[in-house]
């Protein structure tokens, strides 16, 4: 048996394996608050990014790549969990686990799980039209950002705006409290998982743990709430006239 096969075969291989790929998953939420941060701006730079994300070679083996630290990160968690559980008794495991761990320690699998479900719905409404052209519409009312109307030319090739298609999709209350439900699950998936790729590294060093936990707790509040604040945006957006009416209504402004 290989290192590299005893590596994946044992609980401390996987579990640093584990905090590899979770670093790694880490640098694409930043680049993904960065992305979807430009939906502020408009059509044209968010278009721009997505432009550039879809049309460079190595942003595409970039893509690959990622999507192999989502399988190897969602294999090991789960197999950690299902040896953790074979390993200890029922009532052991209840007894300790509430002494030497916290909540999102303990209920990692389970974030885990309703992430995965949450990445094959984002998959399904963004990244199949991004990058097949598979405009599943998922009974999305698209006539407030009509993207099948709007259009670019990026050279020469004209291209569908793929910000309407975020907006559109984002202007949904459903869809909307979905995104933002998950982000809720993001951060508690972080505040385990953040500084518990340090420890599993060996990185967490006594003299800088509490630097580390303040910044881990720091990173697992504002990346999401960053990422929700984008759907809650284009909600409030769609029902502006609403609002206004309602204030104008209620208070004389």
């Amino acid at each position: 048996m290989s290192t590299l096969t005893k590596a994946f075969s044992y609980s401390v291989g996987k579990k640093l394996i584990m905090g590899l790929t979770g670093f790694f998953l880490i640098t694409f939420l930043i680049e993904h608050v960065i992305g979807n941060f430009l939906m502020f701006g408009g059509p044209e730079p968010f278009n721009a990014y997505a432009e550039f994300m879809g049309h460079t070679w190595f942003i595409r083996i970039a893509e690959v790549i990622l999507f192999l630290g989502f399988i190897i990160h969602i294999y090991d968690g789960l197999s950690i969990s299902l040896q953790n559980s074979k390993a200890r008794p029922v009532g052991y495991a209840v007894k300790a686990g509430s002494k030497n761990s916290n909540w999102f320690s303990r209920n990692m699998k389970w974030t885990g799980t309703i992430l995965l479900v949450f990445l094959i719905l984002h998959l399904v409404s963004f990244f199949m039209t991004a990058r097949f052209g598979l405009d599943i519409g998922m009974g999305i009312d698209m006539s407030m950002f009509p993207y099948d109307t709007i259009s670019y030319t990026s050279d020469g090739i004209t291209e569908h705006s793929l910000w309407h298609k975020a907006a559109a999709q984002f202007s949904v209350e459903w869809y909307s409290a979905i995104y933002v439900l998950a982000m809720v699950v993001v951060a508690f998936h972080l505040l385990h998982g953040f500084q518990s790729a340090f420890q599993t590294l060996g990185i967490k060093h006594p003299k800088y743990a509490g630097m580390i936990e303040k910044a881990g707790l720091g990173f697992a509040i504002l990346a999401p709430a960053a990422l929700a604040s984008v759907p809650i945006y284009f909600v409030i957006l769609k029902h502006s006239g609403e609002l206004a009416t309602f204030f104008i209504g209620s208070f004389g402004f």
